[in-house]
């Protein structure tokens, strides 16, 4: 991550690069800022962008902070949009003879046998449909990660609710976050390969770093990407 200033204002923001031609800035709309820049531009320049782009970024940051104050809140109606694997869903509730939550066109749809305008059972069907497809989901992503690894002792997979952590290790256990479900099942899979990296290295010293590299090359893109998206 990086920091900008204009002014007295400063802005942190993130660098992403590829062999594009040209910078292009993106606002997200949990506020984090990322410039997709050339690999030939260097920091400077990429700050001379944004300084020309300030009052469209701040334009847009408080776009998204009313957005945020007013939808803070979900109500598990129609319209509503969800992360699930690092993809957004539009939410569908419509009612028939049964309850279901189900992946359909593009969209969580949710069938229920009860007011489609009802947000406690709504949200009582949706996280119990979640629950279970991120219980799926990491034991599935945790069979390949495993793999990199040959531990005399596999450690077992639990979620675990945290408030600044995507996942833990302690002694016979890995934990993740549950709200790791809404990103890509690459950034799952970065998040396990780290944790079992400290099955071998307990601290963050430079023999962890070089384990973790080796067993997923390209963990810091999914790091990044975990960071600008969910973080």
């Amino acid at each position: 991550m990086y920091e900008v200033g204009y002014g007295t204002e400063m802005l942190q923001y993130f660098i992403i690069r590829s062999d594009r031609a040209k910078m292009a800035l993106v606002v997200h709309p949990n506020m984090k800022i990322v410039v997709h820049a050339p690999h030939a531009h260097n920091v400077q320049e990429v700050e001379k962008f944004l300084r020309k782009k300030w009052l469209w970024i701040n334009a847009k940051l408080s776009e998204f902070e009313k957005y945020k104050k007013t939808k803070s809140v979900k109500e598990f109606v129609s319209g509503e949009s969800f992360y699930y694997l690092g993809r957004q869903y539009m939410l569908k509730v419509e009612s028939g003879d049964i309850d279901e939550v189900r992946l359909a066109k593009g969209r969580i749809q949710i069938t229920t046998t009860s007011d489609v305008r009802s947000s406690e059972h709504n949200k009582l069907l949706f996280s119990e449909w979640l629950s279970k497809r991120t219980e799926k989901v990491f034991a599935e992503v945790y069979k390949k990660a495993i793999v990199r690894f040959d531990l005399e002792n596999t450690p077992k997979l639990r979620t675990r609710k945290m408030n600044k952590r995507w996942g833990s290790h302690s002694k016979g256990w890995i934990a993740l976050n549950p709200n790791l479900i809404e990103a890509s099942k690459h950034q799952i899979e970065y998040v396990l390969v780290h944790e079992l990296c400290h099955t071998v290295q307990d601290n963050h010293s430079d023999k962890f770093y070089a384990l973790l590299l080796k067993k997923m090359p390209d963990w810091k893109i999914h790091k990044q990407e975990l960071e600008i998206k969910h973080g």
